[in-house]
């Protein structure tokens, strides 16, 4: 059993009282039809996410070169990042399933938009590149708290994790297909079609899934701000920005460090670590249910630490498949309790502002861990030391000083006051401490 005690119901998380309101009991039966088309969608999804991992060939046919194509991702990522918590708030007043409806026809729009463009220099593929990252992060968090409404808590990372098993699918699938459309002088327009098609398809399967759903039916009147400081697993937070770092490095620089070894083809890497993260994600669904969400998030932290260490073991093609099984491992066992863990720290009816934060916190990460690997590579040579080496030592260091730093967490705790019993806790914070007396080490400190 997972050990995070919900809050009173009745806590808006600005000190006010609002008027009890039932839930709806998770479904008992979770792989359900509903979950089933929900996983196409979100298949659907991600596979329109993969085609346009060739975004640069839009910025290069436009006039576009390297720094173009920088500054454009960038400022989507940026934008994504700080809509967020906006579009958490939007979840939870308006419910997940007219924020994921919306999300998806927006990145329809999104895709179907850059066709429009004649220039890389305006501001329009800027204002569409922020549109589809921020439509990306809506898809992506309510369909996590749409989950999350109909799964019993003990099972939480179970579902996220077993929902995000179709982005591995959709990561072989899509880059696949999007070889297939690559041949020929208008294969960006039929990337971009293609995307938006899946999307729209999405569309169809989302309304399905959620048919029925009703709405957020007690939103919270606290701000923004102090739901946050209140409810923000800031421990959690900072192993999502360290899972955002290290597992964002391969995307942006095998290519680079292949290339420098000599290698020709990373094709060992992509499906060794595609093929292994989705068997564990399947596999292991289960871990966080029996083992505790702490564990398996420490297992993780571990892991991403030796899989970077495992690239010193490369010296041709087929040993990346080394890194490759460690790193699929690592992400497929970290991310589910992850979420689960930021979005059950929050009250039931704040439960998309938890799924955003810790989203928000992986695409920070990534964010500050890209110019941080790039920064190591290039200025190490300046002290005699080997670049790629220098960089994959350092980040795996930090790795370590993080696990310290979470695991130090864990055994760390105030006394809860005396005599509380945790369905009386005022905060989620005391519950766990009332219930880490009876099992310490399988409840997540917050």
């Amino acid at each position: 059993m997972i050990c995070l005690t919900r809050r009173p119901d009745n806590f808006a998380g600005d000190g006010s009282q609002e008027t009890p309101v039932p839930d709806d009991p998770p479904s008992s039966r979770v792989y359900d039809r509903p979950f089933w088309l929900a996983s196409a969608s979100n298949l659907c999804t991600a596979m329109a996410i993969a085609l346009l991992f060739r975004y640069a060939d839009l910025v290069h046919r436009l006039g576009g070169g390297e720094l173009e194509l920088g500054w454009i991702v960038g400022v989507g990522m940026i934008g994504s990042i700080m809509i967020r918590m906006a579009l958490g708030r939007t979840i939870d007043r308006h419910g997940a399933r007219t924020t994921w409806l919306v999300s998806l026809a927006a990145l329809s729009a999104a895709c179907f938009g850059h066709l429009l463009l004649s220039s890389c220099h305006g501001p329009a593929i800027y204002a569409l590149r922020f549109l589809f990252a921020s439509a990306v992060a809506g898809v992506f968090g309510s369909s996590i708290t749409w989950i999350a409404s109909r799964a019993p808590r003990e099972r939480l990372a179970e579902l996220v994790g077993t929902l995000g098993a179709s982005g591995f699918i959709a990561w072989a699938l899509g880059n696949t297909l999007g070889d297939l459309l690559s041949d020929g002088p208008d294969h960006v327009e039929r990337l971009f079609v293609v995307a938006g098609l899946f999307t729209s398809v999405a569309m169809i399967f989302c309304w399905l899934a959620t048919a029925g759903t009703t709405g957020s039916s007690k939103p919270s009147n606290g701000s923004t701000a102090r739901l946050l400081w209140r409810y923000s697993p800031r421990v959690v937070l900072l192993v999502g920005m360290a899972t955002g770092l290290v597992l964002g490095l391969p995307s942006t620089f095998l290519r680079t460090f292949t290339a420098e070894m000599g290698i020709t083809t990373m094709s060992w890497f992509f499906v060794v670590y595609a093929g292994v993260a989705l068997a564990v994600r399947i596999g292991a669904r289960r871990f966080p249910e029996r083992f505790g969400l702490a564990p398996v998030i420490l297992l993780g932290l571990v892991l991403m630490g030796m899989g970077l260490l495992s690239f010193l073991l490369v010296n041709n093609a087929w040993q990346l498949a080394i890194p490759a099984v460690v790193l699929g491992f690592a992400h497929a066992v970290v991310f589910p309790p992850t979420v689960a863990a930021s979005t059950l720290s929050f009250p039931e009816h704040c439960r998309g502002l938890g799924t955003m934060l810790i989203l928000a916190a992986y695409d920070l990460g990534v964010l500050v861990g890209t110019p941080l690997a790039g920064a190591i590579v290039q200025y190490s040579g300046r002290f005699g030391l080997e670049p790629y080496p220098t960089m994959f030592v350092t980040i795996a260091s930090l790795m370590g000083v993080i696990s310290v730093v979470f695991a130090a967490s864990l055994l760390w705790r105030r006394p809860a006051p005396a005599g509380l019993d945790a369905k009386e806790a005022t905060t989620v914070a005391e519950a766990v401490e009332v219930v880490e007396k009876k099992e310490p080490l399988r409840s997540l400190r917050l």
